[in-house]
């Protein structure tokens, strides 16, 4: 696989010490991606590999076992031209021992790097190495508390195959014997006294024994308690507790199954992606394709990450929406046809709407979804209002209810448009309904919809693989970027709200400000606590809308210290239009910094935002524009050219603020720049930043 290919190539030429460290046997499969890649890193190159990782977009991926497995952690990485998943996953340490608890670390990381060997473009352990560290592996593997958490069919199953089929079965005890028939064993005898202090000759030849017979649990049992005391040293708890945290472990699994299995709980299977969850929305005229597409990239990305699929244009019913289809239904009988469809579309927009808030829920929990549809500007023939055609848009309360349910759905992440020639879809699709058909996948085909954001492709000129290609590698450039955090520094007429609605017609999923309303115990709280700032806010300026401002910014930094306690943020892109950094500027201006901020204020915003870009102009520009726009209503709006120069001096001094927060900061002058040249700083100064 190309991606494999690239990756070892640059662990290579960037000296990163390594070895492919189990399962060579079957070292050809992990290379063309069937099998995971098993490599044990020496950590001092840590920096060094996750560069590698960024620059290759192979993301880290959470599960479940990540919280009590030191030093492993999993890496995956979309090979969009093979359209497969590689899976790498990464050793710090040898830990090694059960499943559900590797409580022992062989201290032997150097030596095994070192002792590496070259196959093709990969490094491997040389036999002997592998060897000692399998026999160790497999021993303590079906040690007896192992055996002990096994279910009782399992006991029972293992017990009646042990003399046929061998307790250690099928690919591990092929690995085995090819290791042990490969390996030299004065050498495996030479490396155990020289690099496996911890390991005697006499303990590991009855391991060996034990592996050779591989019919008596008894012996197994044995081997791995004399295995245990001499590894005594390198183990991080005793067996009681080993027992009771593995038994907690599979019993927490177990019960997630037996539950998913009742439909009590919904588990999705799979990883969470390093930057969290993602909407990926689909949109393609008839025989586009479309169904097809989202099968197969969720039939990819299912391996190993958490996928559900969520149908936009045939929703599941939700409360409101069955709510309204039973008021159609009763309007129907009493003969009111016109209102009973205008109840009609308004339960199907419900059901939208829930729809879209349940892939939100699912994306905010790390899971990708892969959304069937979504209405689009320009899109008039789907998936859009309707009630504005009942009855010559007669229900105008019902058609303003109807479009505010549609327009709350919106901030998907990705979106792909597949595109397809309306009479080339009618050769596909011959039972259809022509001049429906037309329509339908016409305004999709002839580009009557608006978002400058989508990925167009054309699948009567693609092939399925050749689509499913570009689809996974738009999902990978998506997933591999993080949100961004970032706020917007300038005075009025330095082109920030240009910017910011700039920044939204190329970004479907961002907010330029915080939503406080929902927030109803902060806001208590925060006048509670802080009546007495406020009051003498009030005394001081005179003006309301300084305590208004002032309580926002209160309310603000108790969401985002909230939000650094739980190292979780929004699921968009928070691109802020005055943001804390405005407020601690305003309060510098004021002369009301110590009043309202402190020290943890700084702390929790240097904490919080990635980065800050700084707009600024001429006092000559600034009053020019801002004299242009009449309608609105500001305090610089109403002063003359010598109160303005005052006014903007007063603020750049403010902005000064930005210096002592240490956050990392670009500043662009917007005198005789376009707009587009402004968004394309922009970009190009948070990407970099």
């Amino acid at each position: 696989m190309e991606l494999i290919n690239q990756f070892l190539k640059r662990l290579e030429d960037e000296g990163i010490r390594y070895v492919h460290w189990k399962s060579n046997t079957n070292i050809e499969q992990a290379l063309a991606g069937i099998d995971d890649l098993d490599i044990l890193v020496n950590p001092e190159d840590a920096d060094q590999l996750n560069q590698i990782f960024n620059e290759l977009k192979i993301l880290r991926a959470y599960s479940e076992k990540d919280s009590w497995q030191e030093g492993i952690t999993h890496y995956v990485g979309i090979d969009s031209a093979k359209r497969e998943l590689v899976h790498v996953h990464l050793h710090y340490q040898l830990s090694v021992g059960y499943d559900f608890d590797k409580k022992y670390r062989l201290p032997v990381e150097a030596s095994y790097i070192a002792g590496r060997n070259k196959y093709k473009n990969i490094f491997i352990p040389s036999v002997e190495h592998e060897f000692i560290v399998l026999v160790v592996r497999l021993i303590l593997k079906n040690a007896f508390v192992p055996f002990l958490l096994l279910r009782l069919k399992s006991k029972i199953n293992l017990f009646k195959i042990r003399k046929t089929q061998g307790i250690v079965s099928e690919g591990g005890y092929r690995e085995y014997t090819d290791l042990r028939d490969r390996a030299d064993q004065s050498r495996v005898k030479a490396i155990l006294a020289e690099e496996f202090p911890c390991v005697s000759e006499r303990v590991f030849n009855g391991c060996v024994a034990t592996l050779e017979n591989n019919s008596s649990l008894k012996a197994y049992f044995s081997s791995a308690r004399f295995l245990g005391l001499e590894l005594k040293d390198y183990k991080s708890h005793g067996e009681w507790k080993s027992f009771a945290v593995s038994l907690t472990r599979l019993s927490k699994q177990r019960l997630k199954t037996i539950l998913s299995k009742t439909g009590i709980y919904r588990s999705t299977q799979g990883k969470c992606a390093e930057y969290g969850g993602r909407i990926i929305a689909f949109v393609g005229g008839d025989g586009a394709g479309k169904t097809t597409t989202i099968a197969s990239t969720a039939d990819v990305l299912s391996h190993q990450f958490k996928v559900q699929q969520v149908h936009i244009g045939r929703p599941n019913k939700s409360f409101e929406g069955l709510l309204f289809r039973v008021l159609a239904k009763a309007t129907s009988i009493g003969k009111q046809a016109d209102l009973s469809s205008a109840l009609h579309f308004l339960s199907l927009a419900y059901n939208r709407k829930n729809a879209f808030k349940r892939a939100q829920r699912l994306r905010a929990k790390g899971v990708i979804v892969l959304l069937d549809r979504i209405p689009l500007k320009g899109i008039t023939a789907m998936d859009c209002p309707r009630v504005h055609l009942v009855a010559n848009g007669k229900y105008k309360k019902l058609i303003e209810l109807e479009k505010k349910l549609y327009a709350q759905i919106h901030g998907v992440d990705a979106l792909f448009v597949l595109k397809l020639n309306p009479e080339i879809a009618l050769k596909r699709r011959p039972g259809d309904d022509p001049d429906e058909l037309r329509i339908r996948s016409g305004q999709i085909w002839n580009n009557h919809w608006h978002a400058p954001y989508g990925i167009a492709i054309n699948t009567n000129e693609n092939s399925r693989e050749e689509v499913l290609s570009k689809v996974l590698a738009g999902i990978s450039r998506r997933l591999s970027r993080p949100y961004l955090r970032v706020e917007i520094v300038g005075l009025n007429g330095c082109g920030k709200s240009t910017l910011i609605r700039n920044l939204s017609e190329c970004n479907p999923n961002f907010l330029s400000t915080l939503s406080l309303r929902r927030h109803y115990i902060l806001i208590l709280k925060n006048l509670l606590l802080h009546s007495w700032m406020l009051f003498s806010i009030l005394r001081k300026t005179r003006e309301l809308r300084m305590v208004r401002v002032f309580l926002h910014y209160k309310i603000s930094m108790g969401v985002i210290r909230r939000w650094n306690a739980q190292s979780h943020y929004l699921n968009a892109d928070l691109i802020l239009d005055q943001g804390p950094v405005f407020h601690l500027s305003l309060a510098r201006k004021e002369q009301l910094f110590d009043m309202v901020v402190s020290a943890k204020d700084m702390a929790h915003i240097k904490r919080c935002l990635q980065y800050i870009f700084e707009m600024e102009a001429s006092a000559e520009v600034l009053y020019r524009r801002v004299r242009e726009r009449p309608k609105q209503s500001g305090r610089a709006q109403f002063l003359n050219a010598v109160e303005f120069n005052q006014f903007c001096y007063e603020y750049n001094e403010a902005f000064s603020v930005v210096n002592d927060l240490n956050i990392p900061s670009s500043k662009i002058n917007t005198d005789n720049v376009t707009p587009a040249e402004v968004l394309q700083q922009f970009n190009e100064a948070v990407k970099n930043g």
